[in-house]
Formats: C-alpha cells, sequence, structure tokens
C-alpha cells in the first residue's frame, strides 16, 4: 500500500507544479516521463522509480606548451541519464551493484524539439526496462545462493521530493576571452620551456558551462548551473639514474576574475621550474619510518584517503567492502582535538574557491553539511540514497559521472583542530620527535601528486600517496634537503592514532577523486600535522625509464 501511495503522490505532484520558471525541456521529460510511468508502474515486474538527469555543457579546453599552442578544442551538446529501478525499494536490479553502471545514457538535440526528446525518452526507457528487468532476475537467482546477507538495510531510500529552478548562466557570465588566455597559456608555458632540465611541459586550461536537470518519479524537479575552471601547470625532468619526476600546480575557479593574476601565476610557474631543475640533481632516499611533517595540502590528501573514503556510507553495504569503520559509530577514533565535517554548502574558505561545492547532488538531495567526527568521535556518514543498517536517508552525497551512475562521494572536508599551534611551534615539535627517538633527520612532506586507498576485504586494507615534493630535515639545523624516490604507505586504524600536533592554518586541495562512480570534484582544507610514524617505502624500477642516450636538443 506504502508504495502505491507514493506513486499517486508523485503523479500528483508532476500536475501540480509550477511551470513559470521551468524550462521548456523540464516541461516536455516531466509530462512524458509521467505518462510513462502510469505504464510501467503496473506491469508484472513493475517500476517502482526513474530519474532522469540531463547534462547541457558547453566546454572549451586549451592546451599550451613551450610557449605555443598545441591543442584548442571546443564542445557543445546534450546527455541524459536514465536511471531505473524495478522490483521494490527493499530488493531490486540494483541489489549488488549499488548505482554502478546502471544508467542508460541518449543524446539529447541541441534544440527542444518535443517530439525528438519525447521519441529519444521512449526509447531509452524501453532499453533500460529491459536491462533493469534481466538484472533483476540475475540478482533474484544470485541472493538464493550468497550468505546471509548482514546489512538488511532497503536498497534505496524514501526521501521528500525538491524543486529548484536557476535561470540559465550564459558562457559571457565566466568572464572568458579566448585570445587572452591563449596569450597567458604561452607565456605561462614558455617559463617551463626555457627550462632546458623540463623534457614536457603543460599548461592546460579547460573553462566548462554545464546546466543539469534532474527529474524523477518521486516528484524531484532541479535546474541548475554548474561553471568551472581548472587550469593544470606542470613539467617533468629526468634524474640521472632514468627516474622521471614531475611538478604540477592547479587553479580552480567559478569565472575568471577568481583566478590570481597572470604575475602570480607566472611567479609560481618559476618557483616550480627551479623546484623541477632541484629535483632532477636531488639524492634518492632510502625507506624509512618515522616522524614526518605534512603540510597542509598533504594533510587533506592524506585524510581524503584514510578517512573519507571509509565514511561513505554506501561502501558499507558491500561485503565486498572491508567496512572499516562501520561499526564504530559513538567512539573514539581520532584524537579528541580534531573533528572533520563535510560541507558542499560552502562555496568559498577565506576568500578561495572550492571544487567540491553543489546545491544538490545527482540524486536530486540537497547537499547537507555532515559533521563526520565531533571531538574526535566518529558520529556520522556520508549517505547517498543507498540506505545502510542505522542510517536510513541521504544527506545530499549521493555523485558521479553521468554515463556510470551514483554512489557515497565526498564534497568539501573541513578539518579543524580544538589544540592547534604555530608553524614554528609544529616545526620544533617536529624536531624535539626526530631527538627523541634518536633520529638526526626527519621528512616534510610539500605535495603529494595524489592518493590510492584500497578498502576491498580482499585487499590489503591500505592506503597509498605519491609524494612529489619532499624535504629531508636535519635536527643540528642544517638546511632541509629535497629528495626524491619514495611512497608513503599506510594502514586507516593505524594511521589515526598517529597524529601528534596540527598547526593553526589552513591550506586548500582542490581536486578531482576518482572513484567507482567516476571522478567528481572534492576540496580538502586541513592544517599541517605532524604524524608521529609514517612508512616510506622506496620507488620500484617501474618509476625509471631508460635514461636517454642523446643530448637534449
Amino acid at each position: 500500500m506504502r508504495e502505491i501511495y507514493i506513486y499517486l503522490a508523485s503523479v500528483l505532484f508532476f500536475v501540480a507544479l509550477p511551470t513559470h520558471s521551468q524550462d521548456k525541456l523540464t516541461r516536455i521529460l516531466q509530462k512524458e516521463l509521467t505518462r510513462n510511468y502510469n505504464v510501467m508502474s503496473k506491469l508484472d515486474v513493475p517500476v517502482y522509480y526513474i530519474s532522469l538527469r540531463v547534462e547541457k555543457n558547453t566546454i572549451h579546453t586549451i592546451s599550451s606548451s613551450f610557449g605555443a599552442v598545441s591543442d584548442n578544442n571546443y564542445y557543445t551538446g546534450r546527455r541524459m541519464a536514465i536511471s531505473m529501478r524495478v522490483g521494490n525499494r527493499k530488493f531490486d536490479n540494483l541489489h549488488y551493484s549499488g548505482n554502478m553502471n546502471s544508467n542508460l545514457v541518449v543524446s539529447l538535440p541541441d534544440e527542444d524539439i518535443e517530439e525528438d526528446i519525447k521519441l529519444t525518452l521512449w526509447r531509452g526507457l524501453q532499453q533500460a526496462y529491459s536491462q533493469a528487468k534481466d538484472d533483476l532476475e540475475s540478482n533474484q537467482t544470485e541472493f538464493t545462493t550468497r550468505p546471509k546477507e548482514e546489512d538488511t538495510a532497503p536498497d534505496f531510500s524514501i526521501e521528500k521530493a525538491s524543486t529548484y529552478f536557476e535561470p540559465e548562466m550564459k558562457f559571457k557570465k565566466l568572464e572568458f576571452d579566448e585570445k587572452k588566455v591563449i596569450s597567458d597559456l604561452n607565456s605561462v608555458s614558455k617559463i617551463l620551456g626555457d627550462n632546458r632540465d623540463v623534457l614536457m611541459n603543460y599548461v592546460n586550461f579547460q573553462i566548462n558551462l554545464s546546466r543539469e536537470y534532474f527529474i524523477d518519479t518521486d516528484g524531484a524537479a532541479i535546474e541548475q548551473n554548474n561553471p568551472s575552471i581548472r587550469l593544470y601547470t606542470g613539467g617533468i625532468v629526468m634524474a640521472d639514474d632514468g627516474m622521471v619526476l614531475q611538478d604540477y600546480k592547479i587553479y580552480f575557479g567559478r569565472k575568471m576574475s577568481d583566478f590570481p593574476a597572470l604575475q602570480q601565476i607566472k611567479s609560481d610557474t618559476q618557483k616550480m621550474s627551479e623546484t623541477l631543475s632541484a629535483l632532477k640533481v636531488s639524492p634518492k632516499i632510502d625507506s624509512y619510518t618515522g616522524p614526518v611533517l605534512l603540510s597542509g595540502e598533504v594533510s587533506g590528501v592524506f585524510f581524503h584517503e584514510f578517512l573519507g573514503h571509509r565514511v561513505e556510507g554506501a561502501r558499507m553495504k558491500s561485503g565486498a567492502d572491508a567496512q572499516t569503520l562501520k561499526k564504530k559509530i559513538g567512539e573514539s577514533i581520532l584524537p579528541d582535538r580534531l573533528s572533520v565535517t563535510f560541507d558542499p554548502t560552502i562555496s568559498k574558505y577565506q576568500n578561495t574557491v572550492l571544487s567540491g561545492d553543489y546545491k544538490f547532488d545527482n540524486e536530486g538531495i540537497r547537499g547537507q553539511r555532515v559533521e563526520v567526527i565531533k571531538n574526535g568521535i566518529l558520529k556520522n556518514f556520508l549517505m547517498s540514497r543507498i540506505p545502510i543498517e542505522g542510517f536510513s536517508k541521504s544527506n545530499g552525497h549521493g555523485r558521479g559521472n553521468l554515463n556510470i551512475g551514483t554512489e557515497t562521494r565526498q564534497s568539501n572536508m573541513l578539518i579543524e583542530s580544538s589544540k592547534p599551534i604555530s608553524n614554528e611551534a609544529l616545526n620544533a615539535l617536529f624536531v624535539k620527535e626526530l631527538k627523541k627517538r634518536g633520529l638526526s633527520f626527519g621528512y616534510r612532506i610539500d605535495k603529494v601528486s595524489g592518493g590510492l586507498t584500497m578498502t576491498g576485504a580482499a585487499s590489503a586494507n591500505a592506503f597509498y600517496l605519491n609524494p612529489l615534493v619532499v624535504y629531508r630535515v636535519y635536527t643540528d639545523g642544517r638546511p632541509d634537503e629535497l629528495v626524491r624516490g619514495i611512497n608513503i604507505v599506510g594502514t586507516p586504524l593505524a594511521a589515526f592514532s598517529q597524529i601528534i600536533a596540527e598547526s593553526d592554518d589552513q591550506k586548500i586541495f582542490n581536486g578531482m577523486c576518482g572513484a567507482m562512480s567516476g571522478s567528481v570534484p572534492v576540496s580538502a582544507i586541513a592544517p599541517s600535522m605532524l604524524v608521529k610514524e609514517l612508512e616510506f617505502q622506496k620507488t620500484g624500477d617501474n618509476q625509471k625509464i631508460e635514461p636517454f642516450i642523446l643530448d637534449r636538443p
């Protein structure tokens, strides 16, 4: 009876929606979705939920290398993802896959030609139903052969439907001037190109204005804009032993005026060029276990990997996941001075634009601030519409690429300490800790290229970080020494207890996180941290290539 009630409510909701502020596309899709759902919900294998997600993208990418444009591409188009659930909320066609690879993606015409759009949706719904019905049958068969499941939460949550309409943003609002951007990119890449140590360099620019639509049979109807601009600068050098080394910098904004002045970007690039040359001749280090000082940017990536992926709720529904923290709600897992919050509702922090913000997630749920850890105690998980025991509702963290599907993902992560100390005091504490351990030096990590975490039950429950800029810090006052050739490995539960102290300043990392549902933009705001013990492993020969036999031209 509950399912029938929900269905009737959603149909009535469609009829009652105001249309004066909606785009024509929304009106066409709502009407046609309602018509088809009325039929499909009454089939022998009933459809109980359908969502339509549309992205209208205008993308311009420009790349420059050695002071000249190497690529210049423009794309505009609309695509629609159809996600369908058959069976019921307790057990459906996505029971074992979550939302992964659940979307049927089709192209939509650039113009709002009603008949064309209706036919595209009609064909797509039939194709999606055929696949969903087969998947449900397969799941039902598999259910009889699997061990009894520990988590008995339903496959899909019941949520209050949202309606939200933003006027469509025009591309000119992003303040893009192609000629100026090309000139600026060339002047930046020339700095790296003029350095004969740099074998490859890149300055990649991407500007994207995405108009996003979400409509479902629960009654949600959302239209929002998602502008983003990214600038990547970087270079590659090779040491005499063949080890390939790199450095990079990322800039992010929602419009061109969010970026630093050209002179600042050129200054940053010049420093990068000097770092690359220094890396080329830097000493290679051996394995190490001991105290490590992490910059704020690195701390953010560190927490993203060893903690963030382990508080993504949907992972804990899968028996294939190690579920490291599932039964630790209410327990202390970090020092009591540390709190961790995820908040997609903040778009800036200390005047820096964040890339992990959004109004509504990719399941039509408003993004919410989630206090995951308070004073060291695990309080909450990030949730999508895949519930787990004890957490029946989404908190707006269902995200993913259009062509894959959605799962629980991170947003803007904020790590705060109630007992921060100055950077000077943190450095002094680092040296003190080294001396206490009888070590003549330790390491400070200023930058990493990213990380990888393993959460599967059948694999090592570990995380990996790939440092790019690492300094050896001596206890006798000698200058810090740039070094190369290590990776960081660790296990999450051990890492939780190893954090000794944090600085009183916060740094921001804006990046892209790749996981099962594709790449999504995230941010991490974190202080510098002193970690009592981390393990460094020497990089293998896979990071080397055969040294060149010819001189560089």
